[in-house]
């Protein structure tokens, strides 16, 4: 998974290891160390009870919250992303948040293995 972080916008693109993970134990997450107990765990969860795609941080922990039939559709069909703005208070505004199917790159890059990540549907030579 990786996380996407800039101004009032959060965006996490998810593997298909990532997504088979998330619909067999309800939620996916990675992390990022800074230090010896210094991290930031981020990922997301799928909940019965949200009625829309919400973002909560506690304890150092970034948690994205995706309603069931919402994150069912998007598992298994090929919408390829889910997004919400969700309202902070009139001084911040609100927080984008763009949660997405992770593509291979059209033009390889050294050093990356894209194994799990989703075909490219811009990859011309796929679609040949």
């Amino acid at each position: 998974m990786k996380i996407r972080i800039k101004g009032n916008s959060l965006r996490l693109r998810l593997s298909q290891g990532d997504i088979a993970h998330l619909q067999l134990h309800q939620q996916v997450e990675d992390r990022i160390q800074f230090g010896p107990g210094l991290e930031l765990v981020y990922g997301v969860e799928i909940s019965g009870f949200a009625t829309a795609i919400e973002a909560k941080m506690e304890d150092q922990r970034i948690r994205v919250i995706v309603p069931g039939e919402m994150a069912f559709t998007w598992c298994t069909t090929d919408l390829v992303g889910l997004e919400n703005r969700q309202f902070i208070s009139l001084e911040a505004g609100s927080l984008s948040i763009l949660i997405e199917k992770d593509f291979q790159c059209l033009m390889p890059r050294a050093g990356e293995n894209e194994s799990d990540l989703f075909p490219n549907p811009n990859n011309q030579s796929m679609n040949l």
